[in-house]
C-alpha cells in the first residue's frame, strides 16, 4: 500500500503531540504544603494534648529576677503591735511626791496610814517610794486597811530592778532564819535604800521569826504591825 508522505507527517506528528502531552499531565509539580498555624492555635493545640509540658502555661512560668508577679500582695497586718516591756524602777532621783493629809483625816485620826506612807519615802529609792505614796494616795476609803497599806509598798518594790551587789551579803544571811529564797530576797530588798537595808538587817539579826517581809513592814512602825 502507498503511504502519502504528507499524510505520514501529519500522522506522526499526532502521535508525537499526544506523548508529549501525556509527559507533561504525568509530571505535574504537587500543590504546596498547607500554612502553618498562628502561634495561639499552636498553644490551644498543645494544651489539648494529653500531657503536655508546663511550659505551654505561662501562668506556670517560674518567675525570674526583676520580673512582676501577678499575685495580690497579702494584706496589711492589722492586729495589735507588741508593746515594750514596762522599765524598771531604778535608783535615780525623782522629785518626791507627798504623803496626802487624807490618810488620816479619813481614818479618823489613825496615824498608822501616814507613818506607813512616810516610811516609804524614808526607807524606798525615790522613784520606788514616789510608786508606793501615789498608790497609797490613791487608796481612797481603802487606806484605813493596813493590807492595801503593805500591798502598794510590795507591788512598788516588786517592780525594782534587780540590785545583787547591795542585796548579796544581806540575802546570803537572811537564807536561813528568814526561809527565803535568793531570787525572792533580792526583789523585796532591792528597792531599798541604805537605810531600809540595815535596818531589814537589824531585824534578820533578830530572829526573823515571821519572815523577811514582816521586817519590811515594820520600816518606822511605832505602833503593833500587821
Amino acid at each position: 500500500m502507498k503511504v502519502d508522505r504528507s499524510l505520514f507527517h501529519l500522522f506522526t506528528g499526532a502521535i508525537a503531540a499526544s506523548a508529549v502531552a501525556c509527559v507533561v499531565k504525568e509530571y505535574q509539580p504537587p500543590p504546596p504544603p498547607p500554612p502553618a498555624p498562628p502561634p495561639a492555635a499552636a498553644q490551644n493545640a498543645a494544651q489539648a494534648q494529653p500531657g503536655a509540658k508546663n511550659a505551654a502555661l505561662p501562668h506556670l512560668q517560674p518567675i525570674h529576677e526583676g520580673q512582676a508577679s501577678n499575685n495580690p500582695p497579702p494584706p496589711p497586718h492589722n492586729g495589735p503591735t507588741p508593746s515594750s516591756p514596762t522599765s524598771c524602777l531604778d535608783q535615780g532621783s525623782v522629785a518626791p511626791p507627798t504623803c496626802s493629809a487624807s490618810l488620816t483625816s479619813s481614818c479618823s485620826g489613825n496615824a498608822f496610814p501616814m507613818q506607813r506612807c512616810q516610811a516609804y519615802l524614808q526607807y524606798f529609792d525615790p522613784k520606788v517610794g514616789a510608786n508606793a505614796v501615789n498608790c497609797m494616795n490613791g487608796l481612797g476609803a481603802n487606806s484605813c486597811d493596813a493590807q492595801h497599806a503593805y500591798d502598794c509598798g510590795k507591788a512598788a518594790l516588786a517592780q525594782s530592778c534587780p540590785d545583787n551587789t547591795t542585796t548579796a551579803q544581806l540575802c546570803q544571811i537572811a537564807a536561813g532564819p528568814c526561809k527565803v529564797a535568793a531570787n525572792d530576797c533580792v526583789t523585796m530588798l532591792s528597792g531599798l535604800n541604805s537605810n531600809g537595808q540595815d535596818a531589814v538587817a537589824q531585824c534578820v539579826a533578830g530572829g526573823c521569826s515571821a519572815g523577811l517581809y514582816s521586817c519590811i513592814e515594820g520600816l518606822g512602825a511605832t505602833s503593833s504591825k500587821h
